[in-house]
C-alpha cells in the first residue's frame, strides 16, 4: 500500500506512460538497435 500511494503522490509530468514509452522506442528503434522481435 505504501509503493500505491507514494505513486499517487507524484506529480502527472514526472509519470511515465509505458505505451508512450513503447511507442517512442519503436520510432527510433533502428537508432536504439531494438528489433522487432525484442519489440514483440
Amino acid at each position: 500500500m505504501a509503493s500505491q500511494a507514494a505513486s499517487k503522490a507524484r506529480p502527472p509530468e514526472k509519470v511515465a506512460h509505458k505505451w508512450n514509452v513503447f511507442r517512442a522506442i519503436c520510432a527510433a528503434r533502428a537508432r536504439l538497435g531494438v528489433s522487432e522481435r525484442a519489440l514483440t
